[in-house]
C-alpha cells in the first residue's frame, strides 16, 4: 500500500478530522444514499453539534479506528512554525501541495476569510525560506462536509426533510 502523508493546518473545530473521514468515504461510496445505508469508515474520532427540528442541540461523537493510522494532532502551532515545518520539505515537494478549505458552504464554496491568511503565510514562506508556492484555482479545493455528517448521525434517529437531504447530498 502506498503511504500518503497529509498535513492539515487549522484551528480546533475547523473540520480537519471530519475532512479526512469524509474524504475516505467519498471514495468508498458512489452515492449519498449508499453512504446513509452503509457502514462509514472512521479513521479519526470526531465530534460535532447538530440541531434537530425542535432546536434541541445534540453533541455527536463518532469513535475512530486509532490502531490503523498515525495521527499527529498538535494544537496551537503558529504560522511561523508551519512555515518552519514546510521549510524542511525538499523544494520539489511544493508541486504536490494542494490547499483544501473546509466548511465553505457558507462562502459559496470559496475560501472566504481564510484565504488572506493563507496568502500571508505563503508570503512569509517566500521571504523567510525562499520557497514560493503559487496559489490558484488548480491547487485549491473547497468542501463542506455535511454530506459526511448526516450518515454519521443515522444511529441517532434524527429526521431530515427532503430539502435538507438534497442540500446535504449536493454539498
Amino acid at each position: 500500500m502506498e503511504v500518503i502523508n497529509i498535513l492539515l493546518h487549522g484551528k480546533t473545530g475547523a473540520g480537519k478530522s471530519t475532512f479526512i473521514n469524509a474524504f475516505t468515504n467519498y471514495f468508498k461510496f458512489n452515492s449519498f444514499d449508499n453512504a446513509i445505508f452503509g457502514d462509514l469508515d472512521v479513521l479519526i474520532t470526531f465530534k460535532f453539534t447538530i440541531t434537530n427540528n425542535d432546536y434541541e442541540m445534540k453533541m455527536i461523537t463518532v469513535i475512530g479506528d486509532k490502531d490503523k493510522f498515525d495521527i499527529v494532532n498538535t494544537v496551537d502551532k503558529s504560522s511561523t512554525q508551519v512555515c518552519d515545518l514546510l521549510s524542511h520539505l525538499h523544494k520539489s515537494a511544493k508541486v504536490n501541495i494542494v490547499f483544501c478549505f473546509t466548511n465553505t458552504g457558507g462562502t459559496f464554496f470559496c475560501p472566504g476569510d481564510t484565504f488572506p491568511i493563507l496568502q500571508r503565510q505563503l508570503q512569509e514562506l517566500k521571504e523567510n525560506f525562499e520557497i514560493e508556492i503559487k496559489i490558484g484555482r488548480n491547487i485549491i479545493y473547497c468542501f463542506d462536509n455535511e454530506s459526511f455528517r448526516i450518515p454519521a448521525v443515522k444511529k441517532e434517529e434524527m429526521m431530515f426533510t427532503d430539502d435538507e437531504k438534497r442540500n446535504f447530498a449536493s454539498s
